[in-house]
């Protein structure tokens, strides 16, 4: 709410003087106001009742109150009547034709103004920006922060736990747990005023661990004062006497590369595991769990994206019996034979000659390779057992008769469809028969925003409709073309490709 009163006072604001510069092109008339004057107009917070029209001068990025990282300089950007000259900070910066404007500015710790200033013929527009830059040391800083385990962990026996606190420099630091009267001393990283001091903890076997919360202790050396905090996040151990052993089920699902760091941050996509896929637990932190691969390959989820199974359940293992290759109208299906659904990935190369498929969790016992239809996009296929829990699937491929795949599980087992596109002798690249897809590709969230105010997801919808004024002039009908901002994927979406198995 804050930024878009705001964004909204800004824009009523500054309408007090009148000069020969437009505000914008959705503007008829000068600015209103009062006769020409050689005034310095400032763009106010002050709300004015004057109809919001778009003022000649505004700083767009760094927010108001932004708090900026401890840099030495950084970007400023905004936009401003290419008429005028702009002067930020007393450094002349240049005005794109468009109105929008960028320029690096040195930065200083602690508060700091950005001022920009826009002259005219006849009037000085000023727009101020008031931003907090880090570096400086801080007001009162804590004499002990612990920041390590930071959320809640369930961990096994034997797993190593970081911790962490920030504290006074040259201290003796240790921590302990409840119930316990030894203290384990921790090692001190000396900083600049401040330390970090550091230690790893077991989590052992021998001893009730539930709902730990770590006690972290700074002695001062000389006079012996203490201070002591405990840790935000708490530690149990992980006791279970059958597999934890969950099965994904929303869509799309993700399997990422490591936890997230932190601050409502996750880590980068690695996989997008399909509805019924199992997976083994091995620990959890806050709300994602850690999901074993392989035994030397880890991954992590969030909890809300799968749900457990009974305790009965055993460790996800898919015994691939055998594979096979048909034909479905145009398209080549290939298969894998399997009972249960475990986490694939998908690997093409770069010439469209192979294709290679990853099962974690499988095993081989194929015997039997059924080539059921000749003509399709598959020349042969070969499996090799990459190491105890990985099965490979290697499908090699008529580099001109598959133009992209769909891989799931179905009933059978898996699936992978090459889709081959429609052929026109005459025009080769007619797009006649195709069903044209458009994805402008964005959230419902506003994402970047331009010198102008211009959003990142209307820069893309505007795009996607420009395509599409094109490509009608040879594809007369768009039957799923989202313009409204869903989240929608190819099975969710009503004409979605994955309901209607379409060609795209």
């Amino acid at each position: 709410m804050k930024k878009i009163f705001l964004m909204l006072v800004l824009m009523m604001c500054g309408f007090h003087a009148r000069g020969e510069m437009m505000g914008g092109p959705e503007e008829s008339g000068a600015l209103l106001g009062p006769a020409p004057s050689t005034a310095t107009v400032v763009l106010s917070t002050e709300i004015s009742p004057v109809p919001p029209v778009r003022v000649p001068l505004k700083i767009v990025h760094p927010p108001e109150g932004a708090a900026i990282p401890p840099v030495k300089s950084s970007f400023v950007f905004g936009w401003a009547d290419p008429k005028g000259q702009l002067m930020v900070n007393g450094q002349p910066v240049k005005i794109h034709s468009g109105g929008g404007w960028l320029t690096m500015i040195p930065y200083t710790a602690g508060p700091f103004t950005i001022q920009a200033d826009l002259q005219s013929p006849t009037t000085t527009y000023t727009a101020i920006r008031q931003v907090t830059v880090g570096g400086g040391a801080p007001l009162s800083p804590p004499a002990l922060t612990v920041t390590q385990p930071d959320q809640d962990l369930l961990l096994p026996v034997g797993e190593t736990v970081l911790v962490q606190a920030q504290g006074l420099p040259g201290m003796d630091a240790s921590f302990q747990w409840p119930g316990s009267r030894k203290k384990i001393p921790m090692g001190e990283i000396a900083g600049n005023g401040r330390s970090v001091y550091r230690a790893f903890f077991v989590i052992p076997a021998d001893l009730e661990f539930e709902n730990i919360a770590f006690k972290i202790t700074l002695k001062d050396k000389k006079g012996g004062n203490r201070i002591s905090a405990e840790s935000p996040g708490r530690v149990t151990r992980l006791d279970r006497s059958s597999p934890w052993v969950v099965e994904v089920s929303s869509d799309p699902a993700v399997l990422r590369a490591g936890p997230g760091p932190g601050n409502g941050d996750k880590g980068g996509y690695i996989l997008f595991p399909t509805v019924g896929t199992r997976l083994r637990v091995t620990g959890r932190r806050g709300k994602e769990l850690r999901v074993s691969l392989t035994a030397t390959r880890e991954a992590w989820m969030g909890v809300d994206e799968v749900k457990e199974l009974p305790d009965t359940t055993p460790v996800p293992r898919a015994t691939v019996t055998s594979a096979s290759v048909e034909r479905n109208g145009r398209h080549t299906l290939v298969r894998a034979y399997g009972a249960t659904k475990v986490p694939f990935e998908v690997r093409p190369s770069e010439d469209g000659r192979l294709i290679d498929v990853l099962f974690y969790g499988a095993v081989s016992d194929t015997d039997w390779i059924h080539y059921r239809a000749a003509g399709g996009a598959v020349r042969r296929l070969e499996w090799f057992q990459d190491d105890s829990d990985t099965y490979r699937l290697r499908v090699h491929l008529f580099p001109g008769r598959w133009w992209g795949y769909d891989a799931r599980y179905e009933a059978s087992g898996f699936v992978l469809e090459l889709r081959r596109p429609l052929a026109n002798p005459r025009d080769p690249s007619s797009l006649a028969g195709l069903t044209v897809a458009l994805d402008p590709g964005h959230s419902p969230d506003s994402g970047a925003v331009g010198p102008t105010e211009l959003l990142e997801k209307v820069a893309n919808l505007a795009i996607a409709e420009c395509l599409e004024r094109k490509l009608k002039k040879k594809v007369p009908r768009f039957p799923w073309f989202e313009k409204e901002p869903k989240l929608l994927t190819c099975t969710t979406a009503p004409n979605g490709p994955g309901r209607r198995r379409q060609t795209f």
